[in-house]
């Protein structure tokens, strides 16, 4: 018996979920790429902005609002850039309960 052809319910299962999961992601983020296409930061950020408020989410801060624009427009860069400024942070807040902790025994 090839375990890779197996039927088995709960790898049927996982293999539909995954998938599922896949083309859901594609879906979202497939309509605002096309939109963005030669338009200007500012015309971007306006659309982004309005799909935002049109789904009743929260408006990032200014610094996190532009790294997701420029993501939108091909450089995932600031994006990255802003995700590594995060995980310092947490990174120190956690030094810094870990230093607390240590002075309470």
């Amino acid at each position: 018996m090839n375990l890779a052809s197996s039927c088995h319910p709960i790898s049927v299962r996982y293999r539909k979920r995954r998938d599922t999961a896949h083309s859901s992601a594609e879906r979202h983020s497939r309509p605002r790429r096309p939109r963005a296409v030669g338009r200007s930061r500012a015309e971007i950020r306006e659309i982004y902005v309005a799909e935002l408020r049109a789904r009743s989410l929260k408006i990032p801060p200014e610094h996190i609002l532009d790294a997701l624009v420029e993501r939108i427009n091909g450089n995932p860069l600031p994006t990255a850039r802003v995700l590594g400024e995060s995980l310092t942070g947490m990174a120190k807040a956690f030094h810094e309960i870990f230093k607390l902790l240590r002075q309470g025994r």
